[in-house]
């Protein structure tokens, strides 16, 4: 066998091996991504007192502005219903 393809072969497993340490070491970019971002469940949401929507005489609908970690969302009262961006 030819030194020469030995010596290449040899330091081709020893980049090989460096980089899966130095890879597994480091941490990923999602998970670094991630760590920066704000939480994106509607938790912890402060809502306003609300709008009463309808005319006199009709069923009263109400909604609610709220600020729900980093969503701004609106909530139907009587239906529940949560919309958020």
């Amino acid at each position: 066998m030819n030194i020469r393809t030995l010596l290449m072969s040899g330091a081709a497993v020893l980049a090989t091996a460096a980089s899966v340490v130095v890879l597994s070491a480091a941490p990923s970019a999602a998970e670094s991504r991630a760590q920066g971002l704000p939480s994106l469940e509607p938790l912890d949401c402060v809502c306003s007192r609300g709008v009463e929507l309808g005319a006199a005489g009709a069923a009263v609908s109400t909604l609610r502005n709220c600020q729900c970690g980093a969503m701004q969302c609106v909530v139907h009262v009587q239906s529940g219903h949560l919309q958020c961006r």
